[in-house]
């Protein structure tokens, strides 16, 4: 089970590559989406993710956020929304994030900076040098099992649970199923 290739690689294997994926403000076909994914979670894996990692996210840009959901559910990484404490729970290695962020309770290996300039040289990496050592090495989706842990949002969702969770990432994942567009920044 790939929640991932099921939203994407599949649409793209039915001739559904030039559907549009993504509405709004940067409307997205579904391969052009598919690239995008894939590099990022090539990134992902290039700085050392793997299944069963935590990768927080906090991102006031829903298209970042719709981004590395997608990457994390194609590598097996859980996506954790960071708000109220969370980042010293679940002790991500990676943090995607368009905002200067409190890492006092914890520092991950690795910030990527989506618009926000980097201030260490050792542990932020920018959005686009980021994607563009992806696009090099993009990651393929890998079969989890359907108990695996597929996002941190308002609760715990396996991906079991994912398609009728009634989160925006679960109504993300239902449309993408379903071929219809989605513009995330429409999402609360």
């Amino acid at each position: 089970m790939n929640l991932c290739f099921e939203a994407l690689d599949r649409r793209v294997v039915r001739g559904e590559a030039d559907s549009p994926a993504l509405e709004g403000e940067r409307p997205m076909h579904v391969a052009r989406l598919l690239e995008e994914v894939a590099a990022l979670a090539g990134l992902f894996r290039g700085v050392g993710i793997v299944a069963g990692h935590a990768v927080g996210v906090r991102a006031a840009d829903r298209r970042v956020e719709l981004l590395t959901l997608l990457a994390c559910l194609r590598i097996g990484a859980t996506a954790v929304e960071l708000r109220d404490g969370r980042l010293a729970e679940h002790r991500p290695l990676l943090v995607v994030t368009d905002a200067r962020l409190d890492l006092a309770d914890h520092v991950p290996t690795t910030v990527l900076l989506h618009g926000v300039a980097p201030e260490d040289d050792l542990r932020d990496l920018d959005w686009e040098i980021g994607m563009r050592a992806g696009r090099t090495d993009p990651a393929p989706s890998v079969e989890l099992p359907e108990h695996t842990l597929a996002w941190v949002l308002d609760t715990p969702v396996t991906l079991a649970d994912a398609l009728t969770d009634p989160t925006r990432y679960g109504a993300w994942l239902r449309d993408l199923n379903a071929g219809v567009p989605i513009d995330p920044a429409a999402q609360a």
